[in-house]
């Protein structure tokens, strides 16, 4: 079993964090200069890696390299952002229980029919 402090150091659990963070537009993706874009392509061809400790928080896509950045938001703007997702999600699960219960009751209608047809 995984040691319990080290829950919050898990690389997975880091990037699924930034990756919320950006879906609610809390940081956004700055590309990185020119010149640091140059830099970092020839680390990966030597086949170093780009390190955080000298560059800081550098990530990489499939075409550029990028940082992320603190978005302009105030405290109220982000607890509407937050409220706003946690309604379109629990709509969504609204929409998924109403579709499972039709499809419920239609199974349940349909095999009241069959059972009828097989009585008579």
């Amino acid at each position: 079993m995984e040691n319990p402090e080290n829950v919050f150091n898990n690389k997975n659990l880091e990037n699924d964090l930034v990756h919320m963070n950006e879906d609610l537009g809390l940081i956004k993706r700055v590309p990185c200069s020119k010149e640091e874009e140059i830099e970092f392509r020839k680390l990966r061809e030597e086949g170093k890696k780009v390190s955080n400790e000298k560059y800081g928080n550098v990530y990489e896509s499939s075409t550029y390299f990028y940082r992320y950045q603190q978005a302009e938001r105030d405290k109220e703007e982000i607890d509407r952002l937050i409220a706003y997702r946690q309604m379109k999600y629990l709509n969504t699960i609204k929409n998924c229980l109403i579709f499972f219960t039709v499809l419920a009751c239609f199974s349940i209608l349909v095999a009241f029919i069959f059972f009828l047809k097989a009585i008579y």
